[in-house]
């Protein structure tokens, strides 16, 4: 009986050393997300697994280390979708990656105009449903909605995209170029870098506006997400 809790011991101490280790080298590591800008993959403050033992594929969500005037180094999760030499372009709120529509295969929310009433009904299907309305009228609201809830429930409601004359100012600061977050590109990918991009496209401070991702800030790769 002696024995086998001494073994049992000895497990419990070495599992928790490889924990230790993990979290220090980022072997394996648990985080948890923040905010909506990769709503509905992730939800706020949902837990994940992530690793720098897995090496990033492209449209594999990665943590990176970013610097703001507004929080100093820290760490950002976003979507890989461009590696170095890729050709990146936004047509019309779509991404195309080296001229393939890459939005196609991906879970996204993007920003949508719908009646009151109907929103009043999209509150019934989702109850994790967006509470953050950005344009309320007397029988409209301007929200996002996850494309796939849209599509699946039939939801009566149009999606928003700015027109292309339409210059965003920090996107213009960035990459010297008259373009907004719909009409982007096409760039090319700088060697040694990585673009990423939001799954909520409207609400994520990306590559767009923030520039390339130097691939030596990548941090760890998520594990187990599409």
């Amino acid at each position: 009986m002696k024995k086998k809790l001494k073994y049992t011991f000895i497990i419990v101490i070495s599992l928790l050393a490889l924990w230790a280790i993990g979290q220090m080298t980022n072997a394996f590591r648990r985080l948890s997300s923040g905010g909506i800008a990769n709503y509905p993959t992730f939800q706020n403050r949902e837990g994940f697994f992530v690793s720098n033992l897995k090496k990033p594929s492209r449209f594999d969500f990665i943590c990176y280390n970013a610097n703001s005037a507004q929080f100093g180094r820290h760490a950002k999760l976003f979507r890989l979708c461009g590696l170095e030499g890729d050709k990146i372009e936004i047509r019309d709120g779509r991404l195309f990656v080296n001229d393939v529509d890459a939005d196609k295969d991906l879970s996204l929310a993007h920003n949508y105009i719908l009646a009151a009433n109907e929103w009043e009904r999209v509150k019934t299907i989702d109850t994790l449903a967006n509470p953050f309305v950005t344009n309320t009228t007397s029988d409209s609201i301007t929200t996002y909605l996850s494309d796939k809830l849209v599509a699946t429930h039939g939801v009566k409601c149009r999606r928003l995209t700015l027109p292309k004359d339409e210059i965003n100012k920090g996107i213009q600061e960035q990459f010297k170029q008259p373009w907004n977050q719909d009409h982007f590109g096409p760039i090319i990918v700088p060697e040694g870098k990585y673009f990423v991009l939001g799954d909520n496209r409207a609400y994520a401070e990306d590559s767009r506006y923030t520039g390339f991702v130097d691939k030596s800030d990548y941090v760890a790769t998520v594990l187990g997400r599409r």
